[in-house]
């Protein structure tokens, strides 16, 4: 038998040897941790978490073409594909101070870079812009909305602005036929801001009970929004229960509403706009069901239009809020225009001076803007008693180091 004594005195010398032994080797492992990170840090450098190179993002289009505008905004993006020498992807834009307010024309291939057409000079007369003063039409030209039937592509812009006018074009580059269309019910011409209904693509209309649809505003600035509907594309009769929408009393819209996008998506119907209120220009939404009990598509005049309420308090409130101080977005998000492709919602609209956009997986949110997503990306290295963790989160390049240690205590039991 092996006497007390003589275990308590190994057990002794165990313990002073365990911590000259550990000493050495716990150093050893902070000299390695210290130059992993190192490391780590180079070659995070040597990728694209370069300081000196940025992330891609907002906004995806500024002013390019100098002599005609200086910003840019309302980027009316969709889908086209019977153009075999051009991406599918193109954007009718307003651009503004150098002529005034111009339509522009633009195409892209992955939404996030976009080439503005130029013909070649002189300018003018050669587009871009599309519509101008000096250009096709020779007046002011902006926001508006357009459409394809058939080969037919039909544009209601502003002209003035102040009055709706219709246009149309086989290319998007040459535009014909300029004229206002008619309040049918008064033979006058009227409204301006122009959204006509369509499916997610942002180019195909949507006839409901026989009839085009469109939102639009009286005059030229913000306010109440109203419904027209339409069998021929120009004489179009304002609803009776008009205004569709009004601002908000006391809510983030009470100073009006703006700029209007009019689609379906899904089983309902959206009218994205920008409001006025307490904070600023800001983006959200009103919606309606688009189907009836039958399963028959529901008259947007008919429908029940309910605001946006992400929280879900009851209190209308917007989804896209403009950006900290500093940021692209920052004095306001206005010119909304919401689009669905390949699976996924946009929301393309207007920073402070350029264009740019935001995507979800719900046509109402939550939205993540282009360029702001949380990117997270941890590399854990594991040694025998200590496990290393570095971690990159977002577009700030952040660095962490977590060290937890796997040593644990140790009894000895005598023999």
């Amino acid at each position: 038998m092996v006497s007390r004594a003589r275990v308590q005195r190994n057990n002794g010398m165990f313990k002073r040897n365990s911590g000259k032994v550990c000493g050495p080797i716990i150093f050893a492992l902070l000299a390695i941790t210290l130059l992993t990170f190192t490391l780590v840090i180079i070659w995070m450098r040597t990728l694209d978490y370069d300081q000196s190179t940025p992330r891609a993002g907002n906004p995806v289009h500024t002013a390019g073409q100098p002599w005609w505008e200086a910003t840019v905004s309302y980027p009316n993006v969709f889908e086209d594909t019977s153009f075999p020498d051009r991406p599918r992807f193109h954007m009718l834009y307003d651009g503004h101070q150098v002529i005034r307010e111009a339509k522009g024309y633009a195409w892209s291939s992955d939404l996030k870079t976009w080439i503005e057409y130029d013909k070649g000079g002189p300018h003018p007369p050669n587009p871009n812009p599309i519509l101008g003063v000096g250009y096709t039409g020779d007046a002011q030209s902006a926001w508006g909305d357009v459409i394809k039937v058939g080969n037919i592509f039909y544009m209601y812009y502003s002209r003035g602005p102040g009055t709706i006018y219709h246009a149309e074009s086989t290319d998007l580059i040459n535009w014909i036929n300029l004229q206002p269309i008619i309040d049918s019910t008064a033979t006058t011409t009227f409204g301006s801001g122009v959204a006509i209904l369509k499916e997610g693509g942002g180019i195909t209309p949507v006839v409901v009970d026989g009839m085009y649809w469109m939102v639009y505003f009286l005059a030229y600035s913000p306010g109440s929004m109203h419904l027209a509907s339409s069998a021929d594309l120009l004489n179009w009769t304002p609803w009776i229960g008009n205004p569709l929408l009004t601002p908000t009393s006391g809510g983030w819209d009470q100073d009006g509403l703006w700029t209007p996008s009019f689609v379906r998506l899904n089983d309902k119907y959206y009218v994205y706009y920008q409001g006025n209120g307490p904070a600023g220009w800001e983006t959200g939404f009103a919606s309606a069901d688009a189907y009836d009990g039958d399963g028959t598509l529901e008259r947007p005049d008919m429908a029940i239009w309910r605001k946006s309420d992400p929280d879900g308090d009851g209190i209308p409130e917007p989804v896209i809020r403009h950006g900290p101080y500093g940021s692209w977005d920052s004095d306001y998000c206005i010119d909304p225009v919401i689009r669905q492709f390949n699976g996924t919602y946009y929301v393309f609209y207007t920073g402070n001076s350029a264009n740019g956009y935001a995507y979800s997986d719900s046509p109402e949110g939550p939205w993540t803007k282009f360029g702001e997503e949380t990117h997270a990306h941890v590399i854990t290295i594991s040694f025998a008693m200590l496990r290393l963790s570095f971690n990159t989160i977002g577009d700030a390049k952040k660095i962490t180091l977590k060290i937890s240690s796997a040593l644990t205590s140790r009894r000895t039991r005598s023999l």
